[in-house]
């Protein structure tokens, strides 16, 4: 008798701690899920961007840009081949923010008019170009940058997580391509006017593939004037030689 009792006692005050037990772990998954749902919102808050954002907003700047520093071009450019350049990449870049904006619409992003401070000491500099170096960087740059852009949009064509990016991507990659091609033939030209060697475009965006063509131009004459010089001492051996006979 004492044992039934004893048990029944036991069950009866097992049976609340369970129920309590249960209410705490259906609590805990509830409280985990509202967490996890409330991390992306919190993000938002903090300002981080999902890498697809990220990617739209990279790209509105740069189109940006490319329309911006064009028209520049256009105005201060000598080579009517770097002029026609700048008028083709205002008019497609154009398209592709136009298509853009269409996408960042439609996720409920706000892309803005302006550059961002990056982009705009980048044509701050562009602008204050000596007039006789303009044509030559300007090309190289627009090389360097359209190769970071093509590996980008080449990257983001396979790999977005939104659909319509990738879709955006995949149709603009060809265009940026074509600019790659132009800008890399014109670079060439401009460089070997310049006296100097063509320097690899991908090197780096804006100054580093500016100051590899300037190293080249400087390496080029370095090498012309050694070579004066070792003919110069040629020439005086051979001075020295004519006259130890006569002695």
């Amino acid at each position: 008798m004492f044992r039934v009792v004893a048990c029944s006692v036991a069950l009866a005050v097992a049976a609340p701690i369970a129920r309590a037990e249960q209410k705490a772990g259906a609590a805990d998954q509830q409280g985990g899920a509202a967490a996890a749902q409330a991390q992306p919102a919190a993000a938002q808050e903090r300002g981080e961007k999902s890498p697809t954002h990220a990617f739209i907003m990279d790209a509105h700047n740069d189109n940006l840009f490319e329309i911006k520093s064009a028209q520049v071009a256009q105005e201060r450019a000598q080579s009517p081949e770097v002029k026609q350049f700048a008028q083709m990449l205002i008019a497609d870049h154009q398209k592709a923010d136009q298509n853009l904006q269409k996408i960042a619409q439609g996720m409920g992003a706000t892309l803005g008019d302006q550059l961002d401070q990056l982009h705009q000491l980048k044509l701050q500099k562009m602008e204050k170009c000596p007039s006789s170096e303009f044509d030559r960087k300007y090309v190289v740059s627009q090389a360097a940058g359209h190769t970071m852009d093509v590996l980008e949009f080449t990257y983001q064509s396979q790999h977005a997580e939104n659909e319509q990016v990738k879709q955006f991507a995949a149709q603009t990659l060809p265009t940026l391509q074509q600019h790659l091609q132009h800008a890399m033939r014109l670079a060439h030209a401009q460089v070997g006017m310049a006296g100097g060697e063509p320097q690899p475009a991908a090197a780096h965006v804006g100054g580093s593939s500016e100051r590899g063509a300037d190293s080249g131009a400087a390496n080029s004459t370095d090498r012309s004037n050694a070579t004066g010089r070792d003919a110069a001492g040629v020439g005086k051996t051979g001075e020295s030689q004519g006259r130890d006979p006569g002695k």
